[in-house]
């Protein structure tokens, strides 16, 4: 960074944006994780929206494997008594001793995992900026972590390894009940 300006909070004037910057509330809501909840489906028509990448995660949202995955996250974190929380932009939220654990999960295949690894980077420098920085609900000592559905070792690129390495985002996947990073270290 070269200098410091102050960020004020602004009014957006379109009503009809979507997305985290368009929120009217002034107090986004943390809420607790509820553990087993049924699953739900949703029809999404991805049309309906003018931002793409808000009709991809609600998309992603309303995928039966994507809930397992908050669920099997929200047990870890409850065994180790940890908070378990979310909004209804961040799937999974942890705070505790003012330290926080932001995930965003994501699912993925071969053919949609640059897409999906993009999308989930985006989300998690947005969600930290907003939810941190400029609403301040969440402590600034909070670590961003990707988590997906599978190892995805076999299709991560280098490139992809050091860039998220320089944003300070772990990328990470359940095994054996265990968060797991790609040095097969045990995050929590």
């Amino acid at each position: 960074l070269i200098g410091y300006k102050k960020i004020s909070k602004i009014k957006l004037n379109n009503d009809n944006q979507e997305g985290i910057l368009a929120e009217n509330d002034l107090s986004p809501e943390i809420l607790e994780i509820e553990l087993n909840k049924s699953y739900k489906q949703r029809n999404i028509n991805p049309n309906n929206f003018s931002d793409k990448i808000d009709a991809l995660n609600l998309l992603d949202k309303s995928n039966k494997l994507h809930e397992k995955i908050v669920n099997n996250l929200a047990k870890i974190f409850k065994q180790k008594k940890l908070p378990i929380q979310y909004t209804k932009h961040i799937d999974f939220l942890s705070i505790k001793n003012n330290k926080g654990y932001l995930f965003e999960v994501k699912t993925f295949n071969e053919s949609n995992f640059n897409q999906q690894i993009r999308h989930g980077i985006i989300q998690l420098r947005e969600y930290y900026f907003t939810y941190g920085i400029y609403f301040k609900k969440i402590p600034l000592n909070t670590s961003l972590y990707l988590l997906l559905d599978k190892n995805p070792k076999e299709y991560l690129k280098n490139v992809q390894q050091s860039f998220l390495r320089d944003q300070r985002i772990a990328l990470c996947w359940i095994e054996n009940n265990k968060i797991m990073n790609l040095n097969e270290e045990i995050l929590f």
